[in-house]
């Protein structure tokens, strides 16, 4: 629970800025003049600069709102050979596993790329997308791709800003 103030003020910040410089010229003529009820006069003229800066105090509930990773993993046809299929369902279990460990973080996993009568190579960036299209970009923690090959829809310019791609066993 936070607390706070919150200004709204009356007039344009301008006029109390001017305000402000007025009161304390007046301030200082007072005080040096040692005017008698010098300081209620300030004082006064204070709670009016205040009242129209019109303050209000606030209390905020907030809730953090969750990130998200997604986990692309690729279900293309090549997966078929050896034990590609079990070794990709154990680190898939593994990242998951690992992932939802981490507070506030939600984890979406997508399978990409299974066979559906296109020959134009593995598309995991579209999966991607796909799943994350619903998240705004502040809320996207990460993406990991789980994978035995080539990449064939990668965008141009996640080319240009990623890194080398870091593979584990």
């Amino acid at each position: 629970m936070n607390y706070g103030i919150a200004f709204t003020p009356l007039v344009p910040s301008i006029v109390l800025w001017i305000a402000l410089g007025a009161i304390v010229v007046i301030a200082a003529l007072l005080l040096l003049s040692r005017a008698r009820g010098a300081a209620v006069r300030v004082a006064a003229l204070a709670l009016i600069l205040l009242a129209l800066a019109n303050p209000s105090f606030t209390r905020e509930d907030r809730e953090p709102l969750t990130s998200v990773a997604a986990v692309v993993v690729d279900k293309s046809p090549s997966q078929n050979f050896g034990t590609r299929n079990q070794e990709t369902d154990k680190a898939r279990q593994a990242l998951v596993d690992s992932l939802k460990q981490i507070k506030g973080l939600e984890v979406r996993v997508v399978e990409a790329g299974q066979a559906d009568g296109e020959t134009d190579g593995t598309k995991l960036f579209g999966a991607l997308t796909s799943a994350l299209s619903d998240v705004p970009v502040e809320r996207v923690a990460g993406a990991f791709m789980i994978t035995d090959g080539r990449v064939h829809d990668i965008p141009g310019n996640a080319r240009r800003s990623a890194s080398r791609p870091r593979c584990t066993r």
